[in-house]
């Protein structure tokens, strides 16, 4: 991952604000759209925790690439002026980390990429952004999502108990999953959004067209297979168990995971050592606690941060963009054509979705072998893009500053190595492509947290008059 010094970047009128979250803050640059700037609100010691650790586990053409830029004292205070009138009100008890020496320069998903767009595609395109959160459903009969909208009911927090669940988007039933994805649609509260050529706007009626073009989007790609089969090896333990590990570590003085004050932990050689073990160990989708009864200290630390790595992939989000055929415009997608939906409706449609664990990809752009070739296995393509682990960066303060032409070189992703993975529909004439956003580390030290949490979930969620009998039913 390269590091950027560049003076014309560390204006902050050059920005404008985009989103946030509780760790970061997103800017987009005000003339180039397809330049983010990701500026930390917490301290941290996990530079490219992406570039490093997840892409041990998501193929890099999901993820996009990365840089980071040298910032100052000065930049970093002149954005935490500038833009706090702008922020949520919830957001603004946390401000720019001053001490932080570097921000992360990240690719716009949501405005078009005239470089790596398939042949005969449009340049306008319409991006869809949400979380399907967690795939599994535990021991309960209702997944903690859904008993969440009656915590979140009672606290206040949401008006009503909505209808989306996550168990519905990881289904191998397409009906299931447009269930899930008309629910997040028509939800005023869902965390969906919508981006028209890079600038978010409403959701909007007439939008048939669209949601099934989304739908055929997820079936096809084996993102959301890749996404719970992960989750389900990496979290396999309850937690009340990560509870106790967690607190015996911490009696022990084993925990080693850092401050979560001061930004350290866990460390880089934690996170790796724990992918290598997880990636030697043999491809099940088993979700049952069944730990051996005497546990090393290391063994108990490899549970929590397996169980770390699964609450991120929890949290991301995909985006989803859509491009129509050459000559097409953005407004097209909003004006319901029943000779599309018939085209989509007669497309070939997966009854369930392919496992990225146990099959090959299928998609456009990425490297699939040739008929007369032995395939290559997903779990073969995991392997292969274990990289060598130098997690040490060179700075360029002192060196010839970088020119923006260098950047966007950078991110061009015509000369990317991992190419944009296009799902081409020609019957239809719509292309589509998906990227994971969100994917930050998460700390040991939230685990006391998350079990209070969880308790107090189930508690409101049996207490409510709403509640339902099962997820999926």
């Amino acid at each position: 991952m390269r590091v950027f010094y560049i003076p014309a970047l560390l204006d902050s009128g050059a920005w404008e604000y985009l989103d946030e979250g509780a760790a970061n803050i997103i800017l987009r640059h005000n003339e180039h759209r397809s330049l983010l700037l990701r500026i930390r609100k917490k301290p941290t010691s996990l530079l490219g925790f992406n570039y490093h650790v997840i892409s041990q586990l998501i193929p890099p053409i999901y993820l996009g690439r990365f840089g980071l830029l040298e910032v100052h004292r000065t930049f970093l205070e002149s954005v935490d002026e500038q833009f706090h009138g702008v922020r949520p009100e919830h957001r603004k008890s946390k401000g720019v980390n001053m001490d932080q020496w570097c921000a992360i320069l990240l690719e716009n998903f949501s405005v078009p990429i005239t470089a790596s767009i398939p042949e005969n595609t449009s340049e306008e395109c319409v991006t869809i952004e949400f979380k399907p959160k967690a795939a599994l459903r535990g021991k309960y009969p209702v997944c903690k999502w859904c008993m969440q909208q009656h915590y979140k009911v009672a606290k206040g927090s949401r008006k009503a108990v909505g209808a989306f669940c996550p168990l519905d988007i990881y289904s191998d039933d397409p009906a299931r999953i447009r269930k899930a994805v008309e629910a997040l649609w028509w939800d005023d509260e869902s965390s969906m959004k919508m981006y028209v050529n890079g600038y978010c706007t409403t959701r909007t009626q007439g939008s048939a067209f669209l949601i099934n073009v989304i739908v055929h989007a997820l079936v096809e790609s084996p993102i959301l297979g890749l996404l719970q089969s992960l989750q389900r090896r990496l979290d396999t333990v309850s937690l009340q168990t990560l509870q106790d590990l967690y607190l015996e570590l911490e009696a022990s003085h084993e925990l080693h995971m850092g401050d979560p004050e001061a930004g350290t932990g866990p460390y880089w050689k934690d996170w790796i050592t724990a992918i290598d073990s997880f990636l030697a160990e043999s491809n099940s989708d088993e979700e049952e606690e069944n730990l051996p009864q005497s546990l090393s200290a290391e063994e108990k630390r490899h549970i929590i941060l397996r169980f770390l790595l699964a609450t991120t992939l929890k949290d991301c989000s995909l985006m989803i963009s859509m491009h129509k055929k050459k000559g097409s415009r953005c407004s097209d997608w909003f004006v319901d054509n029943e000779k599309e939906d018939k085209s989509l409706q007669r497309s070939h449609l997966p009854s369930k979705q392919t496992s990225f664990m146990d099959a090959d990809l299928h998609v456009y752009g990425f490297d699939i072998p040739h008929q007369h070739t032995a395939p290559v296995t997903a779990r073969q393509r995991l392997k292969s893009l274990i990289k060598t682990k130098s997690l040490s960066y060179v700075s360029a303060t002192g060196a010839r500053p970088d020119t923006l032409e260098e950047v966007f070189d950078y991110f061009n992703p015509s000369a990317n190595l991992s190419p944009v993975p296009w799902i081409v529909h020609q019957s239809s004439g719509y292309s589509s492509r998906i990227k994971l956003i969100d994917l930050d580390p998460k700390s040991a030290h939230k685990i006391p947290t998350y079990f209070r949490d969880f308790q107090e979930i189930v508690k409101a969620y049996e207490n409510s008059p709403m509640k339902k009998g099962k997820c999926g039913s």
